[in-house]
């Protein structure tokens, strides 16, 4: 059974790794340092978010949180493994305005179809078309077509079509078994909408509960310790600190686990 002694642990590791954070000056846009600076403060901010549902007793919505921290990792991981190569680091930025600019005609389409049809609305569509033009001409090679026109799919920005699992053997992992287990908690069905990690009832539990917090716990301790040592070796930074706290909780936390078996 996690207890809240365990869950202070886990946020002082927490604290520690934001501490990190400050030590690092500020990056030049649109560097791989600047990115590994992105891709550590978005997984502690998730990080804080995972801890304030555990302590509140909703294991499942934690490791649902818990995955997108395996999905920083990975990406981490391989933008680390190809960190000399300024065109993909390039691209991976402008994934960013290419997402946002796509959401932005969206929306702006939407206002129209509303009825809040304005000069300024149409201005603004034509010049966020014009520059989402501009991103499929710059990148007219990585794109797929689909209905006849050319789209840029999820991880377009590796240079080539990849899914999520090849994006994870490019980067060396192998094994995803909590990932796996976290998407339940994630996609719409029956099984995401029955099991959970909680105590068990024939009608749903809608509430919290004080049981099921051990693998949302342990995986989110996984994601951070090992991002955390990308994040220190590629700074120069010392974590011998929090790697000691991370040991004497990961210890803890797999005794936890066997007691559940017992």
């Amino acid at each position: 059974m996690i207890t809240p002694e365990h869950l202070e642990r886990f946020n002082e590791i927490i604290d520690n790794c934001k501490a990190l954070v400050e030590q690092v000056p500020a990056e030049p846009e649109k560097s791989f340092e600047y990115v590994l600076l992105q891709l550590y403060g978005k997984t502690l901010l998730t990080l804080c978010e995972i801890s304030a549902l555990l302590e509140s007793g909703y294991p499942e919505g934690a490791m649902a949180l818990a995955r997108n921290t395996y999905e920083n990792l990975v990406v981490m991981t391989y933008l680390c493994k190809n960190a000399e190569d300024t065109g993909l680091i390039q691209r991976f930025f402008d994934d960013y305005r290419i997402k946002t600019c796509k959401d932005h005609i969206q929306y702006l389409k939407w206002n129209i179809e509303v009825g809040n049809d304005t000069p300024l609305i149409r201005e603004l569509l034509e010049l966020r078309q014009a520059e989402y033009n501009d991103l499929l001409e710059q990148y007219q090679d990585f794109t797929r077509i689909r209905y006849e026109k050319p789209y840029f799919d999820h991880y377009w920005w590796v240079g080539k079509p990849t899914s999520f699992n090849r994006l994870c053997e490019q980067a060396g992992f192998d094994d995803n078994f909590f990932y796996n287990l976290s998407c339940y908690r994630v996609h719409a069905g029956i099984t995401g909408s029955m099991v959970r990690f909680g105590e068990q009832a024939d009608r749903p539990l809608i509430g919290p509960t004080r049981a099921g917090k051990e693998m949302p716990l342990y995986f989110s301790l996984l994601n951070l310790i090992t991002q955390t040592r990308i994040f220190c070796a590629y700074n120069e930074l010392d974590c011998s600190y929090i790697n000691g706290l991370f040991e004497d909780l990961n210890r803890d936390l797999i005794e936890a686990f066997e007691s559940l078996n017992e």
